[in-house]
């Protein structure tokens, strides 16, 4: 066995060595599992929705479009993205809304007049974007630049192991 490490965002090394058009196409490309059966929790960039996503990217292979905590995501793509206008998505000033459905699940939403992310329940369906699965989505989404007083610790390392080749 041998062993490998993600630096900083991803396997290639840190992302600030890459052009701002290069960072652009990368982030134009559909999240990519790879031909690896790892599981490793993962995050990709949708430009058509200008927000980031989770995956699960198989351990080796894939693209660009790879990043392993939401908020490198939202710093590498949706902060260099010129079609993404303001850096704070117009849905983050919604009112949450519930939805259609019956169900019941716990969701993260910004509410603007307390600048805080509230859990709030989900039906399921329907509803609209101010809707997150995670406290830390919310934030990465609805609070940036100086607003941002939240102190997230960088993820620089995630040590695995890969199998050797035969």
């Amino acid at each position: 066995m041998r062993t490998a490490a993600v630096a900083n965002n991803r396997l290639g090394g840190p992302h600030h060595h890459i052009s701002v058009a290069a960072r652009r196409k990368s982030c134009l490309l559909r999240a990519d599992t790879g031909p690896c059966r790892a599981d490793i929790v993962s995050w990709y960039y949708d430009a058509k929705k200008y927000r980031c996503y989770r995956f699960f990217w198989g351990g080796c292979q894939g693209n660009g479009n790879r990043f392993v905590t939401l908020r490198d995501c939202m710093n590498y793509c949706y902060l260099n993205d010129s079609m993404a206008g303001p850096r704070v998505p117009h849905f983050c000033s919604l009112a949450f809304d519930f939805g259609t459905c019956y169900g019941s699940y716990n969701r993260w939403a910004w509410d603007p007049l307390q600048k805080d992310c509230r859990r709030r329940l989900y039906s399921g369906c329907g509803g609209n974007q101010n809707n997150f699965e995670t406290r830390e989505e919310c934030f990465a989404t609805c609070v940036t630049g100086a607003d941002n007083d939240i102190n997230y610790v960088p993820t620089t390392c995630i040590p695995f192991t890969l199998p050797d080749a035969d």
